[in-house]
Order: C-alpha cells, then structure tokens, then sequence
C-alpha cells in the first residue's frame, strides 16, 4: 500500500503509527469485499480515484469514508478536512486489489482508467497509476487474445481437459490348469493317478468305465456343466473388461470433443470479430444512422464510432480493436491533432440524435450521482438528457482537450468497461 503518494498530509497523521494504517488497511478491505461482489461500482471508483477534483459528494468517496469512520472512530479529530487524497488512494488500492486475480474485473479497471491520466492532471501518484493501468491492462490482453488472438498451428489441450489414459487394453484372460485339471479328473471317476479325487475337487463321479451306462450318464454331464461353467466365467470377465474400455473410451471422446469444440468455437469468434471489425472499418457504414460516417461531422462520427463499435464486440476485447477504430477516424477527422472537448460537443448536440433514439437508449445509462466518464458524457448528450456544458462538467472536463481519434478510442473502451462490469454482476 503506497498511499503516502496520494495523501499530503500522510506522513502527518499516519506514517509510524501501525494501529492507524491497520484501520485504513481495514477499511480497504472492505471496499474490495464490496466490488468483488458488485462489479458494476469499479466503474465508478475508478473514476473517482482518478480524480484530483473529487467532490465530497461523490458516493465512493463516501463509501471510503463510511468504511473508515467504522473502524476508526477519532478519524474526524485527525483529518478535519475532506482527506481528498486518501480517499483516492484507498479507493485506488481497492480497485487494484479487487482486480489482482480476476482479468475480466482488471479489463474493467484498465479500460476506464486509461485515458484518465491524458485528460486530468495527476499528482505524484501519476507515474504509479500509469504503470498499474498497463499492468493490467496486460492482465486482460491475455485473456483477449487467448480467446481472440491469432490461432497457433496446434493448439494444446489444456492439462485440466486432458482425458484420463484408459488402460493398455483388456487384461490377459489366465485358466487355472491345475484347478481345471481336478474338474476333469473329477468327472471321469474317483481316482487319478493313485489321488482321491475328492481331495481337489468336489463330488466326483464315483463310476468307473469299467462300469459303462452310469460312468457315461456321469461323464456327459459333469463334463458339459463344467465346459460350459468355464467358458461362461472367461466371456463374463471379457464383457467386463470390455465395458471397462468402452466407458473409458467414451470419457475420453467426450472431454477430446468438448476441448475441440470449445477450440472451434474460440477460432470461429475470432474470426467472426477479424471480420466484422474489418468489414465495420472498410464499408464506414453506421448502422444505427443508415448512412457513411464520412456524410458526418467528424466530431460526431468519432463517438458514434466508438458505441457502434462496441456493440459488435462482446466479452475482453484485444487492444488492436480499438486502435483500429482510432486509425479509421483518423481516416475521416478533418479538425486539428487536438481539439477541446466543449468544441466537440457543441457539434454533438446539434439534432444529431434523429433517427436514432431507439438505438441510443439500448445503452446503459450514465449513473444519476457522482463523477461521469467521457462515455457517460457523450451518451447523456447524444440521449438529449444533457447539454454539453452540463455533461462535461458532471466529467470534470470541461476545458480538456483531445484529439478526435483518441476520443473514440477511450469511449469505446469506456463503453466496453461498462459492458464487462455488467457482465461480471
């Protein structure tokens, strides 16, 4: 824990006293139990950790301060003020934390976090951040291509799907020659070679061929039973042998068929993404307007883009998407590398919903209390349910600036961390 980069007055009120550190070490924990369970609010506390300005207000912030005051009851006589950066540093750790294991939540985090930094100005946490976004971005790279990524000529099975061996075949079938030796001994007579019969095997024919009708009567049947006792015994050890290796073999057909249709399924999602983003890049057609981008303001088609974009891709998506969505409005931006946000959005409100209200509204709404994502504040403004002042002051960005490309980029990724934070609830 490194909260001595965000809060300025740490070294004041909390460095060497382990009992203090022990209740925000506390505190934290509670708020990564909390996002665990609800995933959608990483969302949020990303944005309010990354937030110089954070209001009191703001409803994480709150929840960190909830959390301290239960397990440190004299914290409102050390820190009279709104402790602004320990509550970003606890929220921060919290969100790291809740992600450490977990790709899906890490994709959540590193996507709405990624393009915070260029558009807020950080303090001395601003290198740590930084390195912790890419970090876990990575996390969820790896997943994103494990299911998305180029296919290797041979895909191994994993070690959990490998089937059990079944055996080396059935087992070599052995006769007791000497147990079956008596049983014929016993059913030619009482006696052989100069030994009682009765002495290996049971109930002997106690009839000797000297004495021919009965001897045979005996003969015949004790000899039939036997034979057929015997051969009974082998086919019976054979079937079950047999129904052992047939169930084995249908276990191991079972999982080998479900790892390769699982492999078909990763490599035809794959290609089904290569293709439709491709095709969505090529054609520059916006379904939800029914005409090019390039009929378009610039400025707007860079966040249509970004939500129509996000809608053909589902689950952890490889980062190269949205790049290539960043290089296709590059194609078609005529306005300067960088321009200010407030410019951009007066371009957005001008009537550019018509046509397609029904479609805007299948997004999830911005949240109703605390800070707003650059993606939050576009939806607002596209849904009429804000003007473009009022939006980017609910982000905090009323007077940044970004160049059209990238804005597209951190929509779509903003929008796809909404996505996925749904997902995992």
């Amino acid at each position: 824990m490194h909260l001595a980069l965000w809060d300025k007055d740490w070294n004041k009120n909390i460095a060497g006293d382990d009992q203090r550190a022990q209740k925000i070490s506390t505190a934290i924990d509670d708020l990564v139990a909390r996002f665990t369970e609800t995933p959608t609010e990483l969302v949020a506390a990303t944005l309010a950790a990354l937030d110089p300005d954070i209001p009191e207000t703001e409803p994480m912030g709150q929840a960190a301060l909830d959390g301290l005051r239960a397990h440190w009851q004299t914290f409102d006589s050390v820190y009279v003020d709104f402790p602004v950066g320990l509550v970003r540093g606890m929220l921060w750790e919290a969100c790291t934390r809740a992600c450490a294991d977990d790709p899906l939540k890490a994709a959540v985090v590193s996507w709405t976090g990624l393009d915070v930094p260029r558009l807020r100005r950080l303090g001395s946490e601003a290198a740590s951040v930084r390195t912790e976004l890419e970090q876990l971005a990575r996390k969820a790279e790896e997943i994103a291509l494990a299911v998305h990524g180029p296919a290797t000529t041979h895909e191994p099975v994993a070690a959990s799907a490998k089937p059990a061996a079944a055996g080396n075949g059935p087992r070599p079938f052995k006769i007791d020659r000497e147990q079956l030796l008596w049983q014929v001994a016993a059913t030619v007579g009482p006696n052989y070679k100069g030994t009682a019969v009765q002495t290996k095997a049971t109930a002997p024919n106690q009839y000797l061929p000297s004495n021919p009708g009965p001897w045979v009567e005996q003969y015949v049947g004790r000899m039939s039973d036997l034979l057929a006792d015997e051969l009974e015994r082998a086919v019976a050890a054979a079937q079950k042998d047999v129904a052992t290796l047939t169930a084995a073999f249908r276990s191991e057909m079972a999982v080998s068929l479900e790892a390769a249709t699982k492999r078909i399924d990763v490599q035809r999602r794959r290609e089904q993404l290569r293709l439709d983003v491709l095709w969505w890049s090529t054609a520059l057609y916006s379904p939800a307007y029914q005409c090019s981008y390039r009929a378009m303001p610039s400025e707007r088609a860079s966040v249509i883009m970004a939500f129509e974009l996000a809608t053909l891709t589902s689950g952890i998506t490889p980062a190269s998407v949205g790049y290539l969505l960043a290089e296709t409005v590059r194609s078609l931006a005529v306005s300067p590398e960088r321009v200010s946000l407030p410019t951009v959005f007066d371009v957005l409100t001008s009537g550019w919903t018509e046509g397609a209200t029904e479609w805007w509204a299948e997004f999830s709404p911005p949240p109703t209390e605390g800070r707003w994502s650059l993606r939050d504040a576009a939806l607002a403004v596209a849904r009429g349910e804000a003007d473009a002042e009022s939006a980017l002051g609910r982000a905090g960005l009323g007077d940044a600036q970004l160049s059209l490309p990238d804005l597209g980029h951190g929509i779509f990724r903003q929008e796809v961390a909404v996505r996925l934070a749904a997902q995992d609830s």
